[in-house]
């Protein structure tokens, strides 16, 4: 009984695509990342000088995205057009936006899964090949090429169907679609169609032409007045090592297709392609064609069949006899290069290579053909990016976006750098001053800025103009970076370490938050190389502290004096004083304090009144010249000397004393709601005074909670104030403060909590309702993209987020307006638990929303109670919930000092301590799917990583690629030693490197001696020293252990070698950068030379030694006295080791082959024996990652008691597959034990796991308090093995943390109990059938979960299951009903499953205390 939870998603972008998607007019990009798919719009920032992009939606898809299609379709909902989306498995989902919504709408799905078009039984699979999609520029159909030779294609309705006008093309004669589709449907000459495709068609390719028998790609081309697609194939398979006899065997065929006949004609066909050719890319006016890209050259093929090809390194003529320019002495590797568009007149193109160089292709024209190509290599300056690229989509002029699978992807923009810009302003002006009459149009300035770019030209005609092209003026352009999306991928390893203290304050005071440790992982590819750290909760850095014994409350103020009319301060504005509230033997005294550095002193002769009463809250009016301290009766306004300026008494209606409930301020208005559920409307005029604002428009109800808000972007109504009041019948009333006789918006029924808030009419039958205290409507967003939300408190504590938009209409008014609601918060972490009490029984903060308006950057919220997080949102991100590490806060506020730049205060309540600090900045720390995320850039690519507790450093390896040369001196071929390659491979050289945990620099490195010498195991291990007494705990240290790799060829055996290594401390070096840390330096100790590649390593037994896997054995080795490595124990396996683990202190060991699958083996110590138990069924896995599991698998009551649980092993392979096997001997299927049964298996998705480990699992975070034992300063330990502290002898405690390349964490957790089991898996059912799912697709299809019938349970999807959260209140609680959930009570149904999707771990990293 487990559920499965992605922590965090894929990040890895792996497509992408611009288009006008949410409307007509915008400017979008649709991006990939596996199942992720996210809609970004892209906005301008200083001044336009830069572009960013700004997150839209996004969306968890139950499958894995291939590619992306742009299509037009009559009569879109949004006005823009619809993208295609090709899945896994052969599937077509065809998406368009929704404006009504503000989400994307599914148009179709079409399923080719069909097992008819897989009859041939040496087909292969669906998901073991690779499928293509593309689509007709006019977007008259779509070609699906998916298993080996079938071609689906998709035919979309246009408006020449119906008008019979067979001759018209959109692309062509420039006729806009979708306005002739408008204007014929609106005079009735057409019939509307019911959807926007008709019926589909497959294909074999071989009836295109019986020698398509192996496609390699296929696109449309331009130009076409019926649909052209080009398809690139061969007739038989390409290989190197037949080289000489099938070379050049690639052929290239353009054919049209006739939708109605479903049938095609072939126009051309060029032979005796290269080989090496991989990518088709179709090209638009000027210069048209197809370009062929090869990893050695470039091919050109117009729509005659005429080529023209340049080669751009030796291998070109080496592996082709086809006819290219030789430009060779390049040496661009184009295996997996991105190539793009430059947007210029004569059709250049931008090359991004592997290895992040930038080059550019020209095409020499004569007329409209090609008669060249020519490369030109940009300067390494110039390269921006440092991976392989894994797609490219243009921007608009001068910019495009490049993913990446295994790096942050990028946005850049090029120009014309400033010398060329000053030149061409020159020559303009000299021009003009020769003729003052002259005048230059658009055209002939873009012209000359064609000049500029691409150097001057002699006269002729302008299609000759690229064969007179200088490569020198290549570097008239700059390339820079507009904007990134951060990511993961591509993770390769992960450990646990102790975080480092932050701040400036000493660690000695224990009332101060710290992290008990830090998830370090080992990430991104090639120069992208970074350790990522990753924490669950934010670590303040604490800049000061003070201690007041009685504090309650405090508030940070600045205040300046009135200036002149229009006059700007000269200087920033500084936080100058905090307002402090005590409360001693039941007297309460508020005092006013300088902000002195670190210190706050007591500000006396002023008029500030100590004893006016318990301060509601602190702002600041008319431009920040008054001070307005609000208390429980009474609002006292003061100037800039703390002179009181004016007293402004709360009355009732009945002129009796009034007290205030809550406040709120925005720019020169005060809203009060008062505790008998009025409101009292209040603003300031230019003197600063306050005056009533007649408020007896508004309805006649009683006020739960008012907020104002200044809206600056004209979204709600004209630029002003807003003001948000929530009655106690639930409604929500929007009110602009110019105009509240008529409401902005109104809805009665939010207590239901819909998933989107219109005038749609609720169903009658919903009846469960929740209590609502609190609506506030705030900004949210980073310095580059700020937008309000709603934010609503239930009297349970959940916080719901609702996002408002305007309807695009026609008319010249803005469209309605709505709110949709943000699904990705979850409510287990939202929970809040009631405002904390002070001892003396004073409320400080109620569990309230406190808007802060500049968080070092961030717009934010920040909510109270037991479990405290601020609700942050980054211009590239949905609004996420990040907990705070401080607990018990009893208030909390902005500060913004000199030293303490857009920070905050907070009043801890066990030390009473006034703490005032900001996040973290250096380095930079990011909110990443509510987790914080800090990337420390390594500029190499790291393979492995350990912590070393003794040093409390982090040991890892990192490989660069250098020159591959073989042995010089093997005796076997002294030809060897007088080889000469001018462009020889690349191989991985590796180095291990310590790292610093505070100030991320690395300490030490030491390189591998040996050439192409690489790192493929590296862990820190407890050994013994002595080989008397093995078993003395005393003898033991812990030692960094290396296993490496050298392969020197394919015919060359590949060795190994083990390293141990120690971290001594040396005199430190005064002329390094960081003089305290230069005393540690890696020992090496010993070192082995072994047969095979050590590719695995791990501890065993109770006597010090460990396991190294090298080659096809794997070995049981000790450390001698005399620094020698002594194998006592071995056993033979089958092809490469890829996962060899011991469950601690029992011997057991699991071995993951990467081909013969999973093998079980027991350890014993007298004699030393390695001995094989069993071995999975399947015999075909390829095991890339494994882990044990003791407990909580199988039966019911199997695990629940220590002793009685079935042991198991957790296997993944390469396809995603999760597979769940049993060791239980008495089972007669079993064979006594030699055969592991397989209990049930789920599928993960298109994601390769790279590790997955046993981690502890601790109380859930919203009851676990952080306490700091007195008597002791030292976190808890990790284990020998940097794992987190395990907690014995309590159920369910452990869980499997699971590693993706894709940049995916995902979680394995037990579920505590049978019930919620049952509960569960029925809820599940419900959501899979009863819930809609963006692109139409079946999570049950997905997952393919699969049990044995018998022992076996299936695994729980918990990203499924936390769907549940985004429901309406009905529909959770009739959900939860139908479930089984037996508690009385609309809330005790939802209370329930809570507790149960808390137990499984479901809410975004619980259970994960320790980080």
């Amino acid at each position: 009984m487990q559920c499965y939870t992605d922590l965090i998603p894929p990040s890895g972008v792996t497509d992408a695509l611009s288009l006008p998607f949410t409307s007509a007019t915008a400017s979008n990009l649709i991006v990939a990342r596996t199942s992720l798919l996210q809609i970004f719009s892209h906005k301008t920032v200083n001044n336009g000088n830069d572009t960013k992009l700004v997150l839209v939606a996004e969306y968890n898809l139950f499958g894995t995205i291939t590619a992306l299609g742009r299509v037009k379709i009559l009569n879109p909902k949004s006005g823009g057009e619809a993208v295609l989306v090709a899945l896994l498995d052969a599937k077509l989902s065809l998406i368009e936006w929704d404006p009504e919504k503000y989400s994307i709408s599914t148009t179709s799905i079409h399923y080719y899964e069909n097992e008819e078009l897989q009859i041939s039984p040496w087909a292969p699979d669906l998901n073991q090949c690779v499928s293509h999609l593309a689509v007709d520029p006019s977007s008259r159909c779509a070609a699906f090429n998916f298993g080996k030779k079938n071609l689906a294609i998709l035919p979309f309705h246009q408006l020449g169907d119906d008008l019979v006008m067979d001759d018209l093309d959109a692309e062509l004669d420039g006729v806009d679609v979708n306005v002739e589709a408008a204007a014929h449907h609106t005079n009735g000459d057409v019939a509307s169609h019911q959807t926007p495709y008709s019926s589909s068609f497959v294909l074999s390719t071989t009836a295109l032409d019986p020698g398509i028998l192996h496609p390699v790609d296929i696109t449309f081309l331009h130009e076409f007045r019926e649909p052209a697609f080009g398809v690139l194939y061969s007739s038989i398979a390409g290989s190197q090592a037949l080289l000489h006899e099938r070379k050049d065997v690639v052929s290239y065929a353009v054919f049209t297709l006739d939708l109605e006949q479903r049938a095609s004609t072939a126009l051309s066909s060029t032979q005796r392609l290269p080989n090496d050719l991989f990518k088709t890319i179709p090209l638009p006016l000027p210069v048209g064609g197809s370009l062929l890209v090869g990893s050695n050259e470039l091919v050109h093929v117009d729509q005659g069949g005429k080529t023209s090809a340049v080669g751009v390194n030796e291998f070109a003529r080496q592996c082709s006899s086809f006819s290219m320019a030789d430009q060779s002495d390049l040496e661009m590797r184009l295996e997996y290069c991105q190539i793009e568009q430059l947007g210029t007149p004569t059709g250049d193109m931008l090359i991004i290579l592997s290895n992040g160089d930038l080059a550019i292709l020209s095409f020499r024209l004569d007329g409209r053909t090609v008669s060249g190509l020519a490369v030109r290599r940009l300067s390494p300056e110039q390269s921006l990016v440092a991976s392989e690229p894994s797609c490219a989509a243009p921007l608009g002029v001068g910019k495009a976006f490049i993913g990446f699978e295994g790096s942050d992807s990028l946005l850049i923009g090029w120009g014309k750098k400033i010398s060329m810009m000053k030149r061409h302003s020159s020559r303009i002006a000299q021009a003009m001053t020769q003729d003052p009459d002259m005048t230059l149009d658009d055209d002939e300035i873009e012209e000359e800025d064609d000049d500029d770019i691409y150097g001057d030209t002699d006269e002729g005609p302008q299609l000759h103009r690229a064969q007179s092209f200088d490569p020198n003026s290549a570097t008239s352009l700059e390339f820079r970076i507009l904007d990134s999306l951060p990511s993961l991928a591509s993770i390769k390893d992960f450990t646990f370490g102790q975080s480092p203290p932050l701040g400036e304050v000493k660690q000695e005071s224990k009332y101060l938050p710290r992290s008990e440790l830090e998830m370090v992982l080992a990430t991104g590819l090639g120069k992208a190389g970074s350790v990522s750290m990753l924490k669950r909760e934010l670590d303040p850095i604490i800049k000061a502290t003070n201690h007041f014994p009685d504090i309650t409350g405090a508030w940070s103020v600045k205040i300046q004096e009135k200036s002149e009319e229009g006059e700007e301060p000269s200087e920033e504005i500084y936080d100058q004083y905090v307002i402090i509230q005590t409360v001693k033997d039941g007297v309460l005294s508020t005092n006013l304090h300088s902000i002195a550095g670190s210190n706050l002193r007591e500000k006396t002769g002023t008029d500030f009144d100590t004893e006016a009463g318990p301060t509601i809250d602190v702002g600041s009016l008319a431009d920040g010249t008054r001070v307005v301290q609000v208390v429980k009766n009474e609002i006292r306004s003061y100037d800039s000397e703390f002179g009181l300026a004016q007293i402004y008494p709360i009355v009732d209606d009945d002129d009796s004393v009034g007290y205030v409930s809550s406040v709120s301020f925005a720019e020169c208005s005060v809203l009060v709601v008062k505790d008998d559920y009025n409101v009292l409307l209040l603003q300031a005029d230019q003197s600063g005074d306050l005056d009533e604002i007649d408020i007896s428009a508004l309805p006649e109800k009683e006020w739960l909670s008012g907020s104002l808000y200044a809206d600056h972007t004209g979204l709600f109504h004209e630029k002003g104030v807003i003001m948000t009041l929530l009655g106690n019948d639930g409604g929500l009333y929007l009110f602009s403060l110019s105009d509240l006789s008529r409401p902005l918006f109104e809805y009665n029924s939010l207590g239901y909590l819909p998933t989107r808030l219109s005038d749609e009419t609720l169903p009658r039958h919903w009846k469960e309702i929740e209590i609502l205290t609190e609506a506030v409507v705030a900004d949210l967003g980073d310095k580059t993209e700020k937008s309000p939300y709603l934010f609503i408190r239930t009297i349970r504590g959940e916080t719901v987020l609702y996002q408002p938009f305007r309807v695009p209409i026609t008319e010249p008014d803005a469209g309605p307006l709505r709110f949709s609601r943000i699904e990705n918060l979850s409510l287990l972490n939202t929970s809040l638990e009631g405002g904390a009490e002070a001892e003396d029984g004073f409320a400080v903060q109620e569990a309230s929303f406190k808007i802060l308006q500049n968080l070092g950057g961030y717009s934010a919220i920040f909510t109270a109670g037991r479990s405290p997080c601020l609700i942050l949102r980054t211009s590239s991100s949905l609004p996420q919930v990040v907990p705070f590490r401080a607990k018990k806060i009893l208030f909390f506020g902005s500060h913004h000092t000199e030293s303490n730049p857009d920070g905050f205060l907070y009043i801890d309540s066990n030390s009473h301590h006034l703490c005032r600090g900001m996040i973290p900045t250096s380095p930079a720390t990011i909110p990443f799917y509510s987790w914080l995320l800090t990337k420390i850039p390594l500029h190499s690519e790291p393979t492995d990583i350990a912590y070393f507790p003794k040093t409390s450093t982090y040991a890892l390896a990192t490989s660069t690629l250098i020159p591959f040369h073989l042995p010089r001196d093997d005796e076997w071929h002294p030809d060897w030693a007088d080889e000469h390659l001018p462009f020889p491979p690349l191989t991985p050289q590796s180095s291990i490197h310590l790292l610093s945990p505070k100030t991320h620099h690395i300490i030490d490195t030491y390189p591998l001696p040996s050439s192409s010498e690489r790192v493929c195991a590296l862990q820190n291990l407890s050994l013994s020293t002595s080989d008397d007494d093995t078993n003395n705990p005393s003898s033991r240290r812990d030692f960094l252990v290396v296993g490496t790799a050298i392969a020197r060829g394919e015919d060359i055996t590949a060795r190994g070698a083990i390293y141990l290594f120690d971290l001594v401390r040396v005199v430190p070096d005064p002329d390094s950068a960081n003089p305290s840390e230069s005393d540690l330096k890696l020992k090496l100790i010993a070192k082995e030379d072994v047969k095979g590649a050590v590719t695995a390593l791990s501890p065993i037994g109770s006597q010090g030694f460990f396991l190294a896997s090298q080659g096809q054995k794997c070995m049981v080795r000790g450390l001698k006295e005399d620094n020698t490595i002594l194998p006592v124990a071995f056993l033979d396996m089958n092809y490469h080791v890829s996962v060899a683990k011991e469950l601690r202190g029992t011997g057991l060991c699991l071995f993951g082959d990467a081909v013969k699958g999973l093998w079980f083996a027991a350890y014993s110590e007298e004699p030393y024996k390695l001995r094989v138990l069993g071995k999975d069924t399947l015999r075909s896995m390829d095991v890339v990652a494994a882990e044990f599991w003791a407990e909580g698998f199988g039966k019911e009551g199997e695990g629940n008691e220590e002793g009685k649980g079935g042991l198991y092993i957790v296997a993944l392979d390469g396809d995603g597959e999760m597979r769940i096997f049993q060791f239980d001997p008495e089972n007669p299927k079993s064979g006594r034990g030699s055969r592991l049964l397989l209990r049930s298996s789920f599928h993960t998705g298109a994601q390769v796991a790279t590790k997955a480990q046993i981690v502890p699992r601790t109380p859930d975070d919203e009851s676990r308090e952080s306490k700091v034992d007195d008597d002791d300063d030292t976190m808890q330990e990790l284990d020998g093995n940097n794992n987190p502290p395990h907690q014995a002898h309590q159920q369910h405690q452990q869980q499997i943390l699971i590693s993706h390349t894709t940049g995916a964490l995902s979680l394995l957790s037990p579920l505590p109990s049978e019930p919620a089991y049952r509960r569960l898996s029925s809820l599940q059912t419900i959501l899979t059938t009863s819930s809609s799912h963006p692109c139409g697709l079946n999570p049950r299809a997905h997952r393919r979960v699969e049990t044995d019938g018998m022992g076996g349970r299936g695994v729980l999807d918990g990203n499924l299951l936390q769907g549940w959260l985004a429901q309406s209140a009905q529909g959770r609680v009739s959900w939860a009903d139908r479930a089984g959930a037996g508690a009385e009570g609309g809330g005790g149904v939802v209370g329930e499953i809570v507790e149960h999707l808390k137990g499984c771990g479901v809410g975004g990293g619980r259970g994960l205390g320790y980080l």
